[in-house]
């Protein structure tokens, strides 16, 4: 007869309890266990696909991606069921990204949320370029987190971002949550933008509660209403400050609407602050081609309510107000040979953050 003493089944059990425990490697990655601190390791374009049968775990590339086998991607996440995880692109290129699709919330991410990190990725969109409805970006379609870090990220083409409402470059929709602390930083964009309707910017179509620092955006951007070379519409509340700063937008901004109040702006096209809630701009500049139908254009914001907040800002040309505003802000429309001299931007930290050519 086998006897097991109560000794050896605690044991049996303790063990049991350490296998169910420890964090497996899933099966299809290259290595890691979904971590913080042992992402998935992610090397072939299949592995990322699967990313979206687990959107909390913790990723990594470990080399370049070719995205180009799937003819129309679908968005890893959704509004109901968003990417909640962290993605560290460490510097690795994803590219071929084409997606086509009639729906909300499209990018290589459909809604990211939560503590969510996208950083160190190099998105190239494919010829087929990225289209949608509303909140449609080359990144994320929409962002709405509560503490989400998107950093050192760079979408670049050779295909555009097209939709009907919330179009970005980066990100279509970013409206992250009241409260929290959401950072987009050291990003850029360089693909052209198009909306059918509003809220339509190079970076980001629409911004709310949250910091973008250091990045810019380079591109074509059309759309009806709001619309902005790096943001098209911006919006603090509830008390809490959202800002712009040291960063800036070049190309070409139209703005296509027939008549009411469509803004549209070099760096920013609306910017609104409610209940002492304030939009702020700083060390920024914009070299735009601005022109099109807009009720009111600025070659820096298109418009602005009482809670915003502009400070050491300039803007590339004489043609044009910096602000859509009844008065003409000349002090910071400068020419072209003046915007080539580092005296020119007051107060700019040229030692840590901005490098100029002179002339």
């Amino acid at each position: 007869m086998l006897r097991v003493s109560a000794k050896g089944m605690l044991v049996v059990v303790i063990m049991a309890l350490a296998f169910m425990i420890t964090p497996v490697r899933a099966e299809g990655f290259a290595g890691g266990s979904g971590t913080a601190e042992d992402p998935y390791l992610i090397e072939t374009a299949e592995q990322f696909n699967t990313i979206r049968y687990n959107l909390t775990a913790h990723y990594k590339l470990t080399t370049d991606i070719d995205l180009s086998g799937y003819e129309n991607w679908e968005p890893i996440g959704t509004a109901n069921a968003p990417f909640v995880g962290a993605l560290d692109g460490t510097g690795h290129t994803i590219g071929g990204l084409s997606i086509d699709r009639a729906i909300n919330d499209v990018g290589l991410f459909g809604s990211i949320s939560g503590n969510s990190r996208l950083e160190n990725i190099k998105l190239s969109i494919g010829a087929g370029g990225i289209k949608g409805r509303d909140r449609v970006g080359g990144l994320a379609g929409s962002a709405s987190c509560t503490n989400g870090i998107i950093r050192n990220c760079t979408v670049a083409g050779p295909g555009s971002v097209s939709g009907f409402f919330d179009i970005g470059g980066l990100i279509g929709q970013a409206s992250f949550m009241t409260g929290g602390d959401n950072i987009i930083q050291n990003c850029k964009s360089e693909v052209d933008i198009s909306a059918l309707y509003d809220k339509v910017g190079g970076l980001v179509g629409r911004f709310e509660h949250g910091r973008i620092e250091r990045s810019y955006a380079a591109g074509k951007i059309e759309g009806r209403m709001y619309i902005g070379g790096l943001v098209g519409y911006s919006y603090a509340r509830n008390v809490q400050e959202s800002s712009v700063t040291d960063s800036f937008a070049i190309g070409t901004v139209q703005a296509k609407g027939m008549s009411g109040k469509y803004h549209a702006g070099g760096l920013v096209g609306y910017g609104y602050g409610i209940s002492q809630s304030v939009f702020n701009i700083k060390n920024c500049y914009a070299a735009v081609d601005l022109s099109g139908t807009a009720a009111t254009k600025g070659i820096i914001v298109g418009e602005w309510d009482s809670f915003f907040k502009i400070t050491d800002i300039y803007a590339d040309g004489v043609a044009g107000k910096c602000v859509a505003r009844t008065e003409e802000e000349t002090h910071m429309n400068k020419l072209t040979a003046d915007m080539k001299r580092q005296a020119t931007y007051a107060n700019w930290d040229f030692s840590a953050i901005w490098a100029i050519e002179e002339n």
